[in-house]
């Protein structure tokens, strides 16, 4: 079964699509809430997870961040990381509430930048029983200046950053650059992102490919999920390779997780691969053991 739902996070509206695996009356199953990549929406990726998560029989909630997608709050397509936790937050609440979600079981799985989300939305948080990352993208402020032109690279989108914000509080325009370009380097990602860029996979038209708000730099550039890996307190599984984002980056988050059990499992492939590729079976393999383990 598959549904439209929505709720509040800070007054916002919140679109997404709840799962449920074939029931009989009075069913509760345990519940996945899952996270994607930055200025994703729910219809990429997120949505293959949760497809064969429900097929395994948990039920699923995707779901577009406020400014993105269905969901309400202004500007579009404006990237800040921490209202997302926010939201991921307000998903729990909702999820309580919900007949045919068990309460006692609710799981975060984070994908690519949306394993940092989940880290930070359940720091703290006792109502997430499980967390899965997958392909983490767990940067810091060394990282940012591998993949955006070392410190000058970084220095420059944190100016244009500023200079957007300001004119959109002078004037209330918002600066946009395309998401994802072989062309452009003023897209947040430039160069051969083939997943966004190929229309029988992540390029979809609710993606909004020409919008990315340029004054989002400032926010996801200074955001850090690090730290937070000592504040966990729930199991944690990390499913990585070396061929994908961060791995040295992903070995020091593992072994600052604080809680147990905690697992990571290494496999082969590129950072792609855990879209929509073949390693996407094998994560979720790994992802339903753990889940359904005691």
């Amino acid at each position: 079964m598959k549904q439209r739902i929505e709720f509040s996070s800070e007054g916002v509206q919140i679109v997404g699509v709840l799962r449920t695996p074939a029931q009989n009356t009075g069913t509760k199953f345990p519940l996945v809430i899952i996270a994607p990549s930055w200025i994703n929406v729910k219809e990429q990726f997120a949505a293959i997870y949760a497809e064969k998560l429900t097929k395994l029989g948990y039920a699923t909630l995707t779901f577009d961040f406020r400014n993105y997608g269905e969901s309400g709050g202004t500007p579009r397509n404006l990237e800040l990381p921490l209202n997302k936790v926010t939201d991921l937050k307000n998903a729990v609440l909702f999820a309580e509430t919900v007949p045919e979600v068990d309460a006692d079981k609710i799981y975060m799985l984070g994908i690519c930048a949306g394993a940092g989300h989940v880290v930070m939305a359940a720091a703290d948080n006792p109502k997430i029983r499980k967390l899965a990352l997958v392909a983490s993208w767990l940067h810091d402020a060394e990282a940012v200046k591998l993949f955006y032109g070392g410190a000058e690279g970084v220095a420059e989108r944190l100016r244009k950053s500023k200079a957007a914000q300001q004119r959109f509080e002078q004037s209330g325009e918002v600066e946009y650059a395309p998401k994802a370009s072989l062309t452009d380097p003023s897209a947040a990602m430039y160069g051969d992102f083939s997943y966004y860029l190929d229309e029988k996979r992540g390029l979809i038209p609710e993606w909004e490919i020409g919008k990315f708000a340029v004054m989002s730099w400032e926010p996801w550039l200074t955001y850090d999920p690090n730290p937070y890996a000592a504040r966990i307190s729930c199991p944690v599984l990390m499913v990585h390779s070396e061929g994908a984002a961060l791995p040295e980056n992903v070995k020091k988050f593992f072994a600052s997780i604080a809680s147990t059990p905690k697992e990571i499992y290494w496999t082969t492939g590129s950072q792609f691969v855990f879209y929509d590729g073949k390693q996407v079976d094998e994560a979720v393999g790994q992802i339903d053991h753990f889940f359904d383990s005691k």
